[in-house]
Protein backbone atom coordinates (compact mmCIF):
# COMPACT_ATOMS: atom_id res chain seq x y z
CA UNK A 1 0.00 0.00 0.00
CA UNK A 2 2.37 2.51 1.18
CA UNK A 3 4.60 1.59 -1.87
CA UNK A 4 1.84 2.17 -4.47
CA UNK A 5 1.14 5.64 -2.72
CA UNK A 6 5.00 6.37 -3.06
CA UNK A 7 4.57 5.78 -6.57
CA UNK A 8 1.45 7.58 -7.15
CA UNK A 9 3.17 10.89 -5.77
CA UNK A 10 6.45 10.26 -7.35
CA UNK A 11 5.12 9.93 -11.20
CA UNK A 12 3.95 13.28 -11.94
CA UNK A 13 7.60 14.49 -10.80
CA UNK A 14 9.16 11.66 -13.43
CA UNK A 15 7.30 13.11 -15.66
CA UNK A 16 7.59 16.95 -15.09
CA UNK A 17 11.59 16.68 -15.60
CA UNK A 18 10.81 15.82 -19.09
CA UNK A 19 8.07 18.03 -19.64
CA UNK A 20 9.76 21.38 -18.11
CA UNK A 21 11.73 22.93 -21.37
CA UNK A 22 8.70 22.41 -23.74
CA UNK A 23 7.20 25.95 -23.17
CA UNK A 24 10.65 27.40 -23.70
CA UNK A 25 10.97 25.48 -26.89
CA UNK A 26 7.66 26.75 -27.88
CA UNK A 27 9.12 30.22 -27.29
CA UNK A 28 11.78 30.34 -29.28
CA UNK A 29 10.06 28.42 -32.47
CA UNK A 30 7.82 31.54 -32.42
CA UNK A 31 10.96 33.87 -31.94
CA UNK A 32 12.97 31.56 -34.32
CA UNK A 33 16.09 31.59 -32.41
CA UNK A 34 17.04 29.49 -29.39
CA UNK A 35 18.81 32.64 -27.75
CA UNK A 36 21.11 31.44 -24.72
CA UNK A 37 18.92 28.11 -24.48
CA UNK A 38 20.92 25.18 -23.39
CA UNK A 39 19.70 22.15 -25.57
CA UNK A 40 22.84 20.19 -24.90
CA UNK A 41 20.31 18.06 -22.08
CA UNK A 42 17.85 17.17 -24.97
CA UNK A 43 20.53 14.61 -26.79
CA UNK A 44 20.81 13.06 -23.22
CA UNK A 45 17.76 13.16 -22.48
CA UNK A 46 17.16 10.86 -25.50
CA UNK A 47 19.83 8.14 -23.99
CA UNK A 48 18.80 8.30 -21.13
CA UNK A 49 15.85 7.65 -21.55
CA UNK A 50 16.20 4.96 -24.01
CA UNK A 51 18.95 3.43 -22.21
CA UNK A 52 15.97 2.67 -18.91
CA UNK A 53 13.69 1.96 -20.89
CA UNK A 54 15.85 -0.91 -22.25
CA UNK A 55 16.95 -1.58 -18.59
CA UNK A 56 13.09 -1.57 -17.65
CA UNK A 57 12.77 -5.12 -19.66
CA UNK A 58 15.70 -6.13 -18.17
CA UNK A 59 14.66 -6.45 -14.79
CA UNK A 60 10.89 -6.18 -15.98
CA UNK A 61 10.01 -3.37 -13.73
CA UNK A 62 7.03 -1.60 -15.14
CA UNK A 63 7.54 1.37 -13.64
CA UNK A 64 10.77 2.56 -14.92
CA UNK A 65 9.24 1.78 -18.31
CA UNK A 66 6.50 4.26 -17.96
CA UNK A 67 8.00 7.01 -15.84
CA UNK A 68 10.89 6.95 -19.12
CA UNK A 69 8.90 6.15 -22.42
CA UNK A 70 6.81 9.41 -22.39
CA UNK A 71 10.42 11.26 -22.31
CA UNK A 72 11.84 9.14 -25.03
CA UNK A 73 9.16 10.79 -27.45
CA UNK A 74 9.27 14.32 -26.06
CA UNK A 75 12.70 13.93 -26.35
CA UNK A 76 12.61 13.41 -30.18
CA UNK A 77 10.23 16.79 -30.29
CA UNK A 78 12.70 18.70 -28.17
CA UNK A 79 15.82 18.08 -30.40
CA UNK A 80 14.15 18.04 -33.50
CA UNK A 81 13.05 21.61 -32.73
CA UNK A 82 16.22 22.44 -31.74
CA UNK A 83 17.89 21.40 -34.82
CA UNK A 84 15.39 23.63 -36.88
CA UNK A 85 16.52 26.13 -35.01
CA UNK A 86 20.34 26.00 -35.53
CA UNK A 87 19.67 25.32 -39.40
CA UNK A 88 17.84 28.95 -39.02
CA UNK A 89 20.99 30.14 -37.21
CA UNK A 90 23.54 29.16 -39.83
CA UNK A 91 21.37 30.31 -42.59
CA UNK A 92 21.22 27.06 -43.74
CA UNK A 93 17.70 24.87 -44.15
CA UNK A 94 17.38 21.14 -44.95
CA UNK A 95 15.85 22.13 -48.39
CA UNK A 96 19.38 23.63 -49.25
CA UNK A 97 21.39 20.08 -49.67
CA UNK A 98 24.45 20.93 -51.50
CA UNK A 99 24.28 18.76 -54.90
CA UNK A 100 27.94 17.58 -54.30
CA UNK A 101 28.42 14.77 -52.13
CA UNK A 102 31.70 15.77 -49.98
CA UNK A 103 32.51 16.15 -46.75
CA UNK A 104 31.73 19.71 -46.25
CA UNK A 105 28.64 19.53 -48.41
CA UNK A 106 27.53 16.81 -45.39
CA UNK A 107 28.90 18.47 -42.62
CA UNK A 108 26.61 21.66 -44.05
CA UNK A 109 23.15 20.46 -43.71
CA UNK A 110 23.74 18.29 -40.44
CA UNK A 111 23.59 20.72 -36.89
CA UNK A 112 25.33 20.27 -33.80
CA UNK A 113 21.95 18.60 -31.73
CA UNK A 114 21.98 15.90 -34.40
CA UNK A 115 25.31 15.17 -34.56
CA UNK A 116 25.24 14.81 -30.48
CA UNK A 117 21.92 12.79 -31.30
CA UNK A 118 23.76 10.06 -33.10
CA UNK A 119 26.07 10.38 -31.37
CA UNK A 120 24.43 8.97 -28.36
CA UNK A 121 22.31 6.88 -30.48
CA UNK A 122 25.28 5.78 -31.54
CA UNK A 123 26.88 4.65 -28.46
CA UNK A 124 23.48 2.66 -27.54
CA UNK A 125 23.46 1.01 -30.97
CA UNK A 126 26.94 -0.38 -30.22
CA UNK A 127 26.54 -1.02 -26.31
CA UNK A 128 23.37 -3.01 -27.00
CA UNK A 129 24.70 -4.93 -30.54
CA UNK A 130 28.44 -5.94 -28.06
CA UNK A 131 26.25 -6.81 -25.02
CA UNK A 132 23.66 -9.20 -27.00
CA UNK A 133 24.96 -10.49 -29.77
CA UNK A 134 29.31 -10.16 -29.59
CA UNK A 135 29.13 -11.54 -25.43
CA UNK A 136 26.14 -13.53 -25.80
CA UNK A 137 27.02 -16.61 -24.05
CA UNK A 138 29.89 -14.97 -22.43
CA UNK A 139 27.88 -12.99 -20.25
CA UNK A 140 24.94 -14.20 -18.86
CA UNK A 141 21.39 -12.42 -17.65
CA UNK A 142 22.35 -10.73 -14.77
CA UNK A 143 25.81 -9.60 -16.26
CA UNK A 144 24.25 -8.26 -19.45
CA UNK A 145 21.46 -6.36 -17.31
CA UNK A 146 24.63 -5.03 -14.85
CA UNK A 147 26.33 -4.12 -18.51
CA UNK A 148 23.42 -2.26 -19.59
CA UNK A 149 22.84 -0.64 -16.06
CA UNK A 150 26.26 0.85 -16.22
CA UNK A 151 25.67 2.22 -19.85
CA UNK A 152 22.16 3.77 -18.76
CA UNK A 153 23.96 4.93 -14.85
CA UNK A 154 26.80 6.50 -17.30
CA UNK A 155 24.25 8.29 -19.40
CA UNK A 156 21.91 9.71 -16.67
CA UNK A 157 25.34 11.33 -14.70
CA UNK A 158 25.44 13.45 -18.20
CA UNK A 159 22.04 13.96 -18.40
CA UNK A 160 21.90 15.01 -14.80
CA UNK A 161 25.39 17.28 -15.16
CA UNK A 162 25.04 18.66 -18.80
CA UNK A 163 23.65 21.77 -17.62
CA UNK A 164 26.78 22.65 -15.60
CA UNK A 165 28.18 22.90 -19.35
CA UNK A 166 26.69 26.74 -18.70
CA UNK A 167 28.71 26.94 -15.74
CA UNK A 168 31.47 29.29 -17.45
CA UNK A 169 29.39 31.30 -18.87
CA UNK A 170 27.15 31.53 -15.56
CA UNK A 171 30.41 32.75 -14.08
CA UNK A 172 32.41 34.80 -16.67
CA UNK A 173 29.00 37.12 -17.43
CA UNK A 174 28.11 36.59 -13.44
CA UNK A 175 24.59 36.02 -14.13
CA UNK A 176 22.44 32.93 -14.17
CA UNK A 177 20.00 33.60 -16.64
CA UNK A 178 21.53 30.34 -18.98
CA UNK A 179 19.79 28.05 -15.81
CA UNK A 180 16.07 27.36 -16.03
CA UNK A 181 14.50 27.26 -12.70
CA UNK A 182 11.55 25.35 -13.56
CA UNK A 183 14.00 22.20 -14.63
CA UNK A 184 16.66 22.51 -11.92
CA UNK A 185 13.97 22.49 -9.23
CA UNK A 186 11.67 19.58 -11.28
CA UNK A 187 15.14 17.34 -11.95
CA UNK A 188 16.34 17.84 -8.29
CA UNK A 189 13.17 16.87 -7.11
CA UNK A 190 13.18 13.90 -9.08
CA UNK A 191 16.34 12.56 -8.78
CA UNK A 192 15.47 12.87 -4.68
CA UNK A 193 12.60 10.65 -5.49
CA UNK A 194 14.35 7.91 -7.53
CA UNK A 195 17.34 7.70 -5.27
CA UNK A 196 14.28 6.58 -2.65
CA UNK A 197 12.98 4.04 -5.32
CA UNK A 198 16.48 3.17 -5.71
CA UNK A 199 16.88 2.19 -2.17
CA UNK A 200 13.15 0.71 -2.10
CA UNK A 201 14.26 -1.61 -5.05
CA UNK A 202 17.80 -1.64 -3.53
CA UNK A 203 19.37 -0.90 -6.73
CA UNK A 204 22.54 1.06 -7.18
CA UNK A 205 22.17 1.61 -10.84
CA UNK A 206 19.05 3.90 -10.15
CA UNK A 207 20.35 4.79 -6.51
CA UNK A 208 23.89 6.12 -7.26
CA UNK A 209 23.42 8.46 -10.36
CA UNK A 210 20.55 10.28 -9.37
CA UNK A 211 21.84 10.75 -5.47
CA UNK A 212 24.56 13.00 -8.10
CA UNK A 213 21.49 14.35 -9.22
CA UNK A 214 20.82 15.64 -6.23
CA UNK A 215 24.27 17.22 -5.70
CA UNK A 216 24.46 18.62 -9.13
CA UNK A 217 20.98 20.23 -8.61
CA UNK A 218 21.97 21.73 -5.22
CA UNK A 219 24.94 23.37 -7.05
CA UNK A 220 23.09 24.95 -9.40
CA UNK A 221 20.67 26.74 -6.75
CA UNK A 222 24.06 27.74 -5.16
CA UNK A 223 24.70 29.40 -8.43
CA UNK A 224 21.42 31.07 -8.89
CA UNK A 225 21.56 32.61 -5.51
CA UNK A 226 25.68 33.68 -6.24
CA UNK A 227 24.65 34.69 -9.48
CA UNK A 228 21.10 36.47 -9.73
CA UNK A 229 19.76 36.87 -12.68
CA UNK A 230 20.25 39.99 -14.93
CA UNK A 231 17.54 41.88 -17.63
CA UNK A 232 19.87 41.08 -20.28
CA UNK A 233 19.58 37.14 -19.20
CA UNK A 234 15.95 36.74 -19.84
CA UNK A 235 15.72 38.85 -23.47
CA UNK A 236 15.36 34.70 -24.47
CA UNK A 237 14.91 31.50 -22.87
CA UNK A 238 16.88 30.58 -20.74
CA UNK A 239 18.92 27.15 -20.62
CA UNK A 240 16.36 24.09 -21.37
CA UNK A 241 17.27 21.97 -18.49
CA UNK A 242 19.03 23.26 -15.49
Amino acid sequence: MLYMLYLLIAFPEFTKTHKAPVNDLKRCLRKGTLGDMNSTPWAFMTGNTLGWVIYSFLVEDIFILVANAPGLIISYWLNSGASKLQFSKQGTSLTQIPSRNDQNGIESVISYQEKLVLSILTFWLLGVTIIFQFLDGVFDAREQKDAIGFMATANLVFFWGSPLSTIVTVCTNKNSSSIHTPTMITNSICSFFWCVYGLAKVDYFIFSPNLAGVFLGFLQVLLCAWYPRSALGMEYPRSALG
